[in-house]
């Protein structure tokens, strides 16, 4: 798994300093809410959007590992409530056993 991270990484990498590299200049950015602009060198709004995709996979990875431990958790509650049933059935019938081997006459 390290080394598919790794395969996946590397040119992601190589990839993002080549465009921050060659991306340098800047650019004006317009915020809706108001007529003032911004320069803004161009790989920051790129490199913005990349660390902001990253964050949000991060949600959504995050997420998603809820769901499985919240089902996990369930499991493993039932597992453990069917465990105790299984031992009260099992000294009920361990001690019915022994009522009955105990009984006169019996073998």
């Amino acid at each position: 798994m390290g080394f598919l991270t790794f395969i996946i990484t590397l040119p992601l990498t190589v990839l993002t300093v080549v465009f921050a590299v060659s991306n340098a200049h800047s650019v004006q950015m317009y915020f809706y809410p108001g007529d003032t602009a911004h320069d803004i060198p161009m790989y920051m709004i790129g490199l913005s959007l990349l660390l902001g995709g990253f964050f949000l996979g991060a949600l959504f990875v995050s997420l998603h590992a809820q769901k499985t431990l919240f089902q996990y958790w369930k499991e493993k509650s039932r597992a453990e409530a069917l465990e105790k049933e299984l031992d009260s059935i099992q000294k009920k019938s361990d001690a019915e056993e022994e009522q009955r081997l105990a009984l006169p006459g019996r073998k």
